[in-house]
Formats: C-alpha cells, structure tokens, sequence
C-alpha cells in the first residue's frame, strides 16, 4: 500500500498526546510523543477539527501575524480511521483505537446487533441524539473508556476544565471527557480568554478546548476553498492575538488537530446500491466511514470471492481482509471484543473515491460534501502539532 501513511502509535500520533500530558505532571505514563517540551504546569490543549498539516502550513503562510508558529510546528498523525469520533477517544485516553473500540463514526455493535452513530451514540436509523442515554441504555459497556486524562489529574488534584460549543457535550462527550468541568462557549475568544482566566489563579491545571468549524466548513465549500483557508486562519490569527494580550503567567499551549481531509465531488461516490451482488452478500449494512467502510459476509457468501469482485469493480479502493488490518498496525493493540466487531472486509479509499450507503431505507437526495477523510493518504493522516510555551 504504497503512497498511504500508517498511523505512528509509538510516539508520532494524536494517541500519544494524552501521555505527554500525564508524564508532564508526573503521573503514569506509556507512550508520549518524541522531542516533546512543555515549561509550565498550566496547560491549554486547542483541538481545531478538520486540519491536515498540509493545509495548516499554507494557511499560516497565508496570514502573516501567525508565520511565527511554523517554528513550533511538528507533524503527528490521525488514528485509523482519520476520523473525528476515533481520534478524540483516542486523545482523552491515550488508547489505540483497537483498545478503545471506537472504530469509526458509524459502527456495527455486536452486542445490540445494531449500527450506531459513535458521536450522538443513537442509531443510524434515529435522529434523536442521545438516543440510547434516553431510554436507560448503558453505553460505557459498548466501549472501553474507563478513564480519561482528565480523570487521571483530577486525582491527583490537578483541576481540569473542557470548553465545547453549545449542544456539543453529549453523545460520546459524556464520556471522552470524564472528570473534567465542562463549560459552554459561544466563540474562540470567549472559551480562551476564560480559559486564560481559570488557569492564571492555579499553579497547576489543564484545560481543553474543541472547535470543530474546520471540519463543517471543507465538508461544505472544500479543504481549498476561500471560506476554509479564512475560517482556520481567523481562529488561528484570534488565537495568537489573545495569547499575546493575556497571557500574564507562564503557559504552555498545544494546538492540534484530529484529522485533514481530501477534496471529494459528485463523481466520487460509489453507492453501494448499486451493485445487487455485494448488497445480497453482506449480513449488516456497511459500517465506518465513507472512504473506509467495513463489511460483514453472509454465510453463504465465500469471503474471497466478494473480495474479488471488490477488487474488480472498485477502482481506486484497497479491499483488506480483517488479519490485513491486523499485521498493518491500523488500530494498534486490538481486544478482542473489538476484534468481532470489525467484520470481514475493510474497503479503504486509496483515491478520491467515497462510498455511500442510505441507513434510512430507499436512497435520498444527499448533500454531496466537497472534502472527506478517514482513510490514509497523507493529506487526511498527517496534522499539525503547535507546542508554544511562554
């Protein structure tokens, strides 16, 4: 798989920010990140959704008040897959995806013999966010999330807060962000000013901050777009005019990202309708991300023949059979519930091709979106990591 960029578990990813922290203020650590500094015991983690390294570079290139951070940049990579619901769990655990089991934004969970969206943890088929912590359901045993870096410093009596836009803190925030204060904001400027604030009265502390317009913006106008190079760009030059006005005690910020994405249109989409073969061939329907899709085979269906007829009617896809995902290091350390979630095949995007399933019964109008990600090229898999200390 040539041309793909494999997730760096050992020291180079989003997995091993978390023990960087932990190592910072002296608690059990496994894996930080290599050559990595922080000077001060009051910390801010900035996660910006949806910016690749490649365009982060541009970008800053772009606004000359922010030219300063490319001497603090370093390149890190996403998880498999190089999407936002995997990255973040990965980021407040510092679990491989294969241990925290949260593979993709749509999953198949045995246990309910059900697909679920990971991030509003609900059914595919329901739009009521929540859905499962409505009706008595509970979704921690779906995942293994039993403790997070915030939980980890509270006990130590380290305070930790989180900052998310309004309505973002259900779903899957319930539980990637234990043992922190979550707060609403309205915009950058509010959650890190106050940030600044809470952080300026402590010795020690830690706070995290997510935005996710990035992300809404390139699936909306494209990863080149105006829109998307302003949008990172205004956060980024708001972040850097706000750290030089109040900053008053030393700090240490990172700015990260959870994933890039590729520019995508109309003619990308493979829709899985369309062929009657596969679709008679498979015991669930697709689960995972648009340009890496899991698959599980009827019984009566051989494996390796739908594998060959993949491989022959899907251009610019590579078909994995599950021990392929394994001996590739794709999720890390795979447990073994995790394991009989998977499936048989993985169809994974080696192009600009994506792959489209309607969860809702017959096919509907869709928005076409002109950026995704979740697969492996390089544009999607590598992210910046900013590493300021004042």
């Amino acid at each position: 798989m040539q041309d793909l960029v494999f997730p760096r578990y050992d020291g180079e990813s989003i997995t091993n920010v978390p023990h960087t922290i932990l190592k910072h203020f002296g608690l059990n650590f496994k894996r930080p990140l290599n050559r990595i500094y922080l000077s001060s015991d009051r910390l801010i983690s900035i996660l910006i959704d949806g910016v690749g390294y490649r365009d982060f570079m541009k970008i800053i290139n772009t606004f000359h008040e922010i030219e300063w951070f490319k001497d603090h940049v370093k390149i890190i990579t996403s998880t498999f897959p190089s999407t936002t619901s995997t990255a973040l769990v990965s980021l407040s655990t510092g679990l491989e995806p294969g241990l925290h089991g949260v593979i993709g934004s749509v999953m198949y969970i045995r246990e309910i013999g059900m697909i679920v969206n990971t991030r509003s943890l609900s059914p595919m088929i329901s739009e009521d966010r929540d859905y499962f912590q409505k009706h008595g359901v509970n979704v921690s045993k779906f995942f293994k999330i039993e403790t997070t870096v915030f939980n980890e410093l509270s006990s130590v009596g380290v305070r930790t807060r989180v900052y998310l836009p309004k309505g973002l803190s259900d779903g899957i925030s319930r539980l990637i962000y234990k043992g922190a204060e979550v707060l609403d904001y309205s915009g950058i400027s509010d959650a890190l000013i106050n940030a600044l604030t809470f952080l300026q009265d402590l010795d020690q502390g830690y706070v995290h901050i997510y935005i996710p317009t990035p992300d809404q913006v390139a699936h909306k106008y494209g990863v080149d777009s105006d829109e998307y190079v302003n949008c990172v760009g205004d956060i980024l030059v708001s972040i850097d005019r706000i750290l030089k006005k109040y900053v008053k005690k030393s700090i240490s910020i990172i700015i990260l990202s959870d994933h890039g994405l590729i520019p995508t249109g109309e003619h990308d989409v493979v829709k899985f309708e369309d062929h009657e073969y596969l679709m008679n061939s498979l015991s669930t329907p697709p689960f995972g991300e648009a340009r890496a899709s899991f698959i599980k085979i009827e019984r009566d269906y051989d494996v390796d023949e739908v594998k060959q007829y993949l491989e022959s009617r899907f251009r610019g896809f590579k078909i994995l059979k599950i021990s392929e995902i394994f001996s590739s290091n794709l999720l890390g350390q795979v447990d073994s519930n995790v394991c009989r979630r998977l499936g048989d095949l993985l169809i994974l995007s080696t192009s600009t091709k994506c792959l489209d399933y309607s969860y809702r019964g017959e096919p509907r109008e869709k928005t076409i979106l002109k950026a995704q990600h979740g697969s492996l090229l390089s544009r999607e898999m590598l992210t910046p990591l900013v590493i300021l200390n004042f």
